[in-house]
């Protein structure tokens, strides 16, 4: 989706890839959304995770974005395996350039199919509301 000033490109992660870069505990309780921002003016753009909520079924239910932080515990190999996600979600950041990452969304009841989603970005005058397809896996 676009308009003037800026281009958002969004889709949902396939379940298989989301095992396959973040595990299992990750694809059983969040769904990952790959986001993707591309500036068109010369100013920069704030870019802010918590901008963006994914919207369930056209409801009025919306998810905000979180880093899995349930799935830590004492463990140094989990520490990793978090510091790895946090990596990866989508910058906070003020830039001109395109940025891309990934947002993740706890789902107390994640069940494939069940339901569709909407990524919803509300920011610096900008509302947009992108329908989530799943990606390919790549």
């Amino acid at each position: 989706m676009f308009n003037q000033s800026l281009a958002v490109a969004a889709e949902l992660v396939p379940a298989e890839k989301v095992r396959k870069q973040f595990g299992s505990d990750v694809d059983s309780r969040y769904l990952v959304v790959e986001v993707g921002m591309f500036p068109k003016s010369r100013g920069p753009l704030e870019v802010h995770p918590g901008d963006f909520v994914l919207r369930v079924n056209r409801t009025r239910h919306s998810i905000s974005a979180a880093v899995p932080w349930a799935i830590v515990n004492l463990s140094d190999a989990l520490k990793r395996a978090v510091t790895d996600l946090e990596a990866r979600c989508l910058p906070e950041t003020s830039t001109d350039k395109p940025v891309a990452g990934y947002l993740y969304f706890p789902l107390a009841d994640k069940k494939d199919g069940d339901n569709e989603y909407e990524l919803e970005y509300r920011a610096q005058r900008i509302w947009m509301i992108l329908p989530l397809h799943a990606g390919t896996l790549r």
